[in-house]
Parts: structure tokens; sequence; C-alpha cells
């Protein structure tokens, strides 16, 4: 069981997006401490088996409670991408549907691509190193052969 504190420095982490620090400094009084002491503590704390546990346990609710899947996500985006999903829009009092912009259906597929990991970083290098036989050679005062 944690204490009031210990909860709302887990709660500051997860809920908050806080620094350990400044989720030390949200759930303690720490008016009269100095940075370093509020870092050390923080950092202990955190490292508390019961603190990181509670830590887990928040970010697993989290997750549970996503308001819209990965796949109820690739599924609205598949329809804008395929002009399914229609734009709903008013003029003169009066409502329309059109299909999604040119630009919203490449954005569409943009992010599909991106979440499904379509797009990889690659990265070639080629270095020659050549080496010098003296500092003569490389001041220009060697033994020229």
């Amino acid at each position: 069981m944690l204490t009031e504190k210990q909860e709302r420095f887990c709660k500051n982490i997860v809920l908050e997006s806080m620094n350990y620090s400044d989720a030390y400094r949200g759930a303690y009084n720490t008016k009269n401490m100095k940075d370093a002491t509020v870092n050390r503590n923080a950092f202990e704390l955190f490292h508390d088996n019961k603190i990181t546990a509670r830590i887990k346990e928040l970010r697993d609710e989290i997750a549970e409670q996503d308001i819209i899947s990965a796949k109820e996500r690739l599924k609205l985006l598949s329809d804008i991408a395929t002009g399914k999903k229609k734009e709903t829009y008013k003029y003169d009092g009066k409502e329309y549907e059109r299909e999604p912009s040119s630009t919203d259906k490449i954005r569409a597929i943009d992010t599909m691509n991106k979440m499904e990991g379509t797009y990889t970083t690659r990265s070639e290098s080629n270095v020659t190193i050549q080496s010098m036989e003296t500092w003569g050679d490389i001041f220009g005062y060697g033994d020229k052969k």
C-alpha cells in the first residue's frame, strides 16, 4: 500500500508526464530542499519496488483505455484513403457530404505507412583512410623519394 504522497508521485509521472524530480516536487514539500536532494530522493523513490509496480500498473490501465485501437485507426485511415469516409460540412444552413481531398487521402496513406513501419531509414557510408608515414610527410619536409 502506498502513501498518498507516493501515489501522487506515481500519478505525476504517468498522468502528468513529469520527470522524476518534478513529480517529487509535486507530491512532497520540497520548499527547503536543494535541487540535488530532490533529485536524489526522486531517483531513490522511483526505484522502490512498490513505486515501480504502481507506475507499471497505471501505465497498463491507460493502455487498456485507448480511445481507439490501432486496428480501428487503420480502418479509419483506410476509409479516408479510399474515399469511403465522407467529410460533412454545412453551407447556407444545409449539410453536405464530400469525398476527402487528395491531400487528405495522401496524408492518410502516409500515416498508415508510418504506423506499419513501411518507411525505413537507410544510411550508407564509404570511408577511405590514408595514413602518412612520418610527421615530415604531413608537414612537407620529409624525405622525398
